[in-house]
C-alpha cells in the first residue's frame, strides 16, 4: 500500500531534527514498567524489525513481534489484523498472574550507547 500523502522535504527535515534533539530516549527504555508490545512490519524500510527488537529488548518483559508481510504502517495497511493483535495482547495482560515487569537499571552496554542518542551540537 503506497502512502497517499506526500511529505514535503522541509517537513521531513523538521521531523528528523525533532528526533535528533530528543536525545537519551534509549537510556530511558529500561525504566518502562508497564506491559509493552512492540510490533514491527517485516518489510518496513525505515523502522526495520531489528530496531523494534532492540527497543523491546531494552524494555523489561516487552513482547516483540514482526508482521512479516507489512511495511511501516500496518495499523493502516491491515487495521483489522492490527486491532485484533492489540486486543489479544491486552486480553493476555488482563489474565496474566503476577506483577508487571519491574524497571531495571541500564546495562553497561546501554549506558555506553546512550550518548549516541544525544545531539553533539
Amino acid at each position: 500500500m503506497a502512502f497517499p500523502y506526500k511529505q514535503a522535504p522541509d517537513d521531513t527535515r523538521r521531523t528528523l531534527d525533532a528526533f535528533m534533539s530528543h536525545g537519551g530516549t534509549a537510556a530511558r527504555l529500561p525504566s518502562i514498567a508497564v506491559p509493552t508490545l512492540v510490533l514491527a512490519g517485516g518489510r518496513d524500510p525505515t523502522a526495520r524489525p531489528e530496531l523494534g527488537s532492540a527497543v523491546a529488548g531494552a524494555i523489561p518483559g516487552a513482547l516483540f513481534e514482526v508482521m512479516e508481510c507489512e511495511s511501516h504502517q500496518p495499523f493502516q495497511e491491515i487495521p483489522d489484523v492490527w486491532n485484533a493483535r492489540i486486543d489479544a495482547f491486552w486480553q493476555d495482560v488482563e489474565t496474566r498472574v503476577g506483577p508487571p515487569p519491574r524497571p531495571r537499571g541500564a546495562s553497561d552496554r546501554e549506558r555506553m550507547a546512550a550518548p549516541a542518542d544525544r545531539p553533539t551540537s
